[in-house]
């Protein structure tokens, strides 16, 4: 079981950033860097994360003993994470699902990011995991790539603020690591799956090479969307932005 030492801070740059100087002086696994603001938080694709006041940032590293093609299988973790930390402060009225490959969302709507960076030895092997992960609690951005919420609107107005969110998000990083390391990413993959976004529907993704539509039939042991187009043809998505068609 991950045990956690934290480390906050009034405002960053970035605590994946912070993080990273931290493990180069040797911080341990479990280390956690929270910041009230970030200056310059990043989500996927090197995209702005707005990071005022009101919100939990927080990075978490680990060095999980797997190749590092096998990493990516943590964000499956973390959003299971993320996840389990929102129903506790959510009615249950409220929807809750996973949006491939690590976003959640309440009632249709983005409340979370998580952004996964990697340092590797001399060897090519994987060194160290840095997760960097942003939930909306108070606030969020209006003008988004995917339509956003909070949790104090989506839980009757809930005051929580982000020092005390770090800790309980943690208990829940512990569990399904725990679960991970223990049982493997099937386990996992199934537990995703249970709440998976439009499973079964149609789906686009927006792709380097331009958009893919199709249905949504699965995703395999590595964590890559398997989507089945118009004509029947099969696709083996690694990387992508989804969206659901109205």
């Amino acid at each position: 079981m991950l045990n956690f030492d934290f480390y906050h801070y009034e405002a960053l740059e970035s605590t994946n950033i912070t993080l990273r100087a931290l493990a180069e002086q040797g911080a341990g696994v479990g280390t956690v860097v929270q910041a009230d603001v970030q200056t310059a938080g990043r989500g996927s694709r090197g995209r702005h994360w707005v990071s005022s006041a009101g919100n939990l940032y927080c990075s978490v590293l680990l060095k999980p003993q797997c190749p590092i093609a096998d990493a990516a299988q943590i964000s499956f973790v973390m959003a299971l994470a993320v996840g389990r930390f929102l129903k506790d402060y959510l009615p249950d009225h409220r929807s809750l699902q996973h949006k491939w490959p690590n976003d959640v969302l309440v009632e249709g709507k983005k409340i979370s990011g998580i952004l996964l960076e990697a340092e590797t030895n001399k060897q090519g092997k994987l060194e160290v995991l840095i997760v960097g992960m942003g939930i909306n609690l108070q606030h969020h951005p209006k003008e988004t790539l995917y339509a956003a919420t909070n949790l104090n609107e989506q839980a009757n107005g809930i005051t929580l603020g982000p020092r005390r969110a770090v800790v309980t998000l943690m208990k829940s990083v512990a569990h399904f690591y725990d679960i991970w390391v223990s049982e493997g990413f099937e386990a996992i993959r199934m537990l995703w799956l249970q709440g998976a976004a439009n499973l079964g529907k149609t789906i686009e993704i927006t792709l380097p090479t331009g958009k893919q539509t199709g249905i949504f039939e699965q995703i395999d042991s590595n964590g890559c969307l398997l989507l089945t187009g118009e004509n029947g043809e099969k696709h083996r998505i690694n990387s992508g932005d989804v969206f659901f068609p109205a």
